[in-house]
């Protein structure tokens, strides 16, 4: 299923296209859908800044989205357990892989075994702006559930989740907004021998979900070819137009 009455607003508003997906395989699916279209499934940091850019009775807060973003859980070289949040493509970003491992019945609990070399070379990526890493035990003794707003900033997860500090703090800010004093914060325990992921989603209340399993329905938000020509070409010549339209390097765009 498509839908193309989706706006995504950041400096300029472009139409989005949400990609779902029932079934054991409507994760693969509904992201290779979004891959076929031609566009690309927003990461975890930039759908955070959607909904904190959108208005309060936005699809963007009705609905849940899953994205690329991955949780994967592992040790590193050293035997320590963390948890590092990945804003990065990914095995996971290949809807094949995701259609592998479930057709290989090899998930845990609905994660999925991601090779050591690809972990350690997330570990490696910490301190990026696109990469964190937190110490498991950390995680696992903090809140698993619905706590306060504006105690959210202190919880483990909710940083590295939503991309940064000052992502982290304008999502709550709409969140507190839309939704009032609490949200969910979710995280499963995925410590086994081996590594294991699992795709990051905005829960349908705004929630911070690590728990989706990939053998389950998708839901991604994808965004226009279009719209990643402007990103790319913010800094260049624009051009207000009237009617709620500017000119980007010689193409119209709608402006909110």
């Amino acid at each position: 299923m498509v839908n193309d009455d989706i706006q995504i607003v950041r400096k300029t508003v472009t139409n989005g296209r949400e990609f779902y997906s029932e079934g054991a395989y409507g994760i693969a699916d509904s992201l290779k859908a979004c891959s076929d279209a031609g566009y690309q499934a927003l990461f975890m940091p930039e759908l955070a800044m959607a909904r904190a850019d959108a208005e309060k009775d936005s699809v963007l807060w009705k609905k849940w989205f899953l994205t690329p973003s991955v949780r994967a859980t592992g040790r590193t070289k050293a035997g320590n357990s963390i948890a590092v949040y990945a804003h990065v493509p990914t095995s996971l970003s290949n809807p094949a892989n995701i259609r592998k491992l479930i057709g290989d019945n090899v998930l845990v609990n609905g994660a999925g075994l991601m090779k050591e070399d690809e972990f350690y070379s997330l570990i490696d990526q910490d301190g990026n702006g696109r990469v964190f890493v937190v110490d498991y035990n950390t995680l696992r003794s903090s809140t698993n559930g619905m706590i306060k707003v504006d105690d959210a900033l202190r919880h483990p997860q909710t940083k590295p989740f939503l991309g940064g500090e000052k992502i982290a703090e304008a999502y709550l800010t709409k969140h507190k907004d839309v939704y009032g004093k609490n949200i969910c914060v979710w995280h499963s325990d995925d410590l086994k021998d081996s590594p294991m992921a699992r795709l990051l989603c905005a829960g349908s209340y705004g929630g911070l979900v690590d728990g989706n399993n990939l053998n389950d329905f998708g839901r991604f938000l994808g965004v226009a070819p279009e719209a990643q020509y402007v990103e790319k070409k913010l800094e260049d010549k624009v051009q207000k137009l009237g009617n709620g339209r500017i000119k980007v390097n010689g193409r119209v765009y709608k402006e909110e």
